[in-house]
């Protein structure tokens, strides 16, 4: 299985090179890892590049799990979460 740092690579090369279906199969397969991976992965694309993180999230958008909106929801519970320990 992946860690964080993996997917942060394998999101900020594919970004890079503006490739869409990679980022969309990175997307697919960040939805199967635990939610601490995907916590760390997101909120860190988000605060450290935001260019990256906007072309993931434009690719995101075109996965057929997007449609449904699950992965909005996994990450704002995640973050939510998230933020609930920190303030304890």
């Amino acid at each position: 299985m992946k860690t964080a740092k993996e997917f942060i690579v394998a999101i900020t090369t594919a970004s890079n090179t503006n490739d869409m279906m990679e980022l969309i199969s990175i997307h697919d397969e960040l939805l199967t890892v635990e939610i601490s991976v995907l916590s760390k992965t997101v909120k860190y694309i988000k605060a450290t590049d935001a260019i990256a993180y906007s072309v993931f999230c434009s690719a995101a958008s075109m996965s057929r799990v997007e449609k449904n909106g699950v992965f909005n929801r996994i990450i704002k519970q995640s973050l939510s979460r998230e933020l609930l320990t920190e303030e304890a």
